[in-house]
C-alpha cells in the first residue's frame, strides 16, 4: 500500500510517516504543494491514498485536491488539517476529499480514516466483466474487535 503524505510541518510529517511505516505502509512525503501535486499526478507513483494538508507553501491542499480530482476521481484523499470549523470540513469534502481529519489527532484516528477511505464496506461485493468472462469478489474479512 503506497501513501503520499503532503505535509509542510516536518515534525508532523515524521510522526505520521514513522507510524504508517510501522503499520506496513510505504510512504512518500512532499513538504510543499507543488511537489505534492507533481508526485500525486506522476503516472509512475500510483498512490493508494493521499494524505493532504490544507495550508501548504506553493499551492494549497484545496488546489491539489481539485487538480487530482480532474485527473483521477478514484484516488482516495484524506485531509489532515488545522482548519477545523464545520464550514472548513464541508468545503474540504465538497472539494473532493473522501474524509477530513482535524489536527491535532490521535494516530488511531488516522488509521480509522484510512479504513473508511480505502476499504470496501462490510459485505461489499465487487464484480468485473470482460467480454464473456466475469469475476466476483466478496469481502470476507472480519470487522475487527467489538467496541463497547
Amino acid at each position: 500500500m503506497r501513501i503520499l503524505l503532503v505535509e509542510d510541518e516536518m515534525a508532523i510529517a515524521r510522526f505520521i510517516t514513522e507510524g504508517l511505516e510501522e503499520e506496513g505502509f510505504s510512504v512518500d512525503v512532499a513538504h510543499n504543494g507543488k511537489d505534492g501535486l507533481r508526485l500525486a499526478l506522476d503516472d509512475s507513483s500510483m498512490y493508494d491514498l493521499i494524505l493532504l494538508d490544507w495550508m501548504l507553501p506553493g499551492m494549497s491542499g484545496i488546489e491539489i485536491c481539485r487538480a487530482i480530482r480532474r485527473e483521477d476521481p478514484r484516488i482516495p484523499i484524506l485531509f489532515l488539517t488545522a482548519r477545523d470549523t464545520v464550514d472548513d470540513v464541508v468545503f474540504g469534502l465538497e472539494t473532493g476529499a473522501n474524509d477530513y481529519l482535524r489536527k491535532p489527532f490521535a494516530f488511531e484516528e488516522l488509521l480509522a480514516g484510512y479504513g473508511y477511505c480505502c476499504e470496501p464496506p462490510k459485505g461489499f461485493v465487487m464484480s468485473l466483466q470482460c467480454g464473456t468472462l466475469s469475476w466476483m469478489w466478496r469481502r470476507t474479512r472480519s470487522p475487527g474487535p467489538e467496541r463497547r
